[in-house]
């Protein structure tokens, strides 16, 4: 009976952190990634726009300027995923600023999904990692993977207590995601037809 009393509560808290982990990890990163291509989509019709139009050439400057820093900010946050070995030594990193142990980090396939219509220059990486830390240390941990690491999301995170390891702590079994964009510029259509 007394056994009944401390586990029904345990359970409770730790379906709550895994309700909480869930909507902070998973659906935020896929929020924002999907905001990006909103955005660089935007950016292409209003370009589209533009070229069929008698608006000023000041304006299609400006505008060809933005969607060029838009493509170099794409492009930047792009470079980590396409080699994988910077990407690899930036998750040893963020693991050491955390304060978090990484037990296990394997690299697995991930490719761009299909629906997304990737270009040849488009490419996807992805983690299965398991690492030991508190629960502070873990949120910091996973708000930098998929804030610091470009276009990176969560797709699966398993906390188990592990308070043999030290007050507070817990093991972690996390699942990422991160994707290259290739944001060069697209060949013009060809009008007419042919030569």
């Amino acid at each position: 009976m007394i056994y009944m009393r401390v586990l029904v509560p345990q359970l409770v808290i730790a379906l709550a952190v895994c309700v909480g982990a869930h909507m902070l990890l998973v659906q935020g990163p896929a929020r924002r990634l999907a905001d990006e291509q909103v955005q660089l989509a935007r950016l292409k019709a209003k370009l589209s726009e533009l070229r069929g139009s008698r608006e000023s050439l000041p304006a299609r400057i400006r505008l060809l300027e933005r969607v060029r820093e838009r493509a170099e900010e794409v492009e930047s946050q792009s470079q980590m995923v396409a080699t994988q070995g910077p990407l690899f030594a930036a998750i040893n990193e963020i693991a050491d600023e955390c304060d978090v142990i990484l037990e296990q980090l394997e690299p697995i396939r991930a490719d761009v999904p299909a629906d997304q219509q990737p270009r040849p220059g488009d490419a996807g990486a992805g983690y299965h990692m398991t690492v030991v830390a508190t629960y502070a240390n873990l949120a910091r941990f996973t708000d930098a993977l998929t804030h610091d690491l470009g276009f990176a999301r969560i797709e699966s995170c398993q906390i188990i207590p592990a308070h043999a390891r030290g007050p507070g702590a817990v093991v972690c079994v996390i699942k990422t995601r991160h994707f290259a964009f290739d944001a060069s510029p697209m060949p013009a259509p060809v009008e007419g037809g042919g030569a």
